[in-house]
């Protein structure tokens, strides 16, 4: 399966909710064929956070942004992720 595929189904696994650990096994394969893609990393992160983990979410989104400020999407992750946090003023500059 191409990385394109492996992202769409997912993306349909978040989104279909109760499918966190489908989808967790979808980013982490899409991760594993492009390390640095920022929809896997993205997608890895929200997957992260579903499993309890917000500070790795957090670790992981803020690389991201260190290798690509730009990524609107990141951005509001990790403002998503600094809530979960209870870090409410980060949470709104993110």
């Amino acid at each position: 399966m191409d990385l394109d595929s492996i992202l769409s189904q997912a993306d349909a696994a978040l989104a279909a909710g109760g499918r966190l650990a489908e989808a967790t096994a979808l980013f982490r394969q899409a991760l594993d064929m492009a390390p640095d893609n920022p929809r896997a990393l993205i997608g890895r992160a929200i997957t992260l956070r579903g499993n309890s983990a917000p500070t790795q979410a957090e670790i992981l989104l803020r690389s991201l942004l260190d290798r690509d400020p730009g990524n609107a999407d990141a951005w509001a992750q990790l403002g998503t992720t600094l809530r979960l946090l209870n870090r409410f003023p980060e949470s709104g500059a993110a």
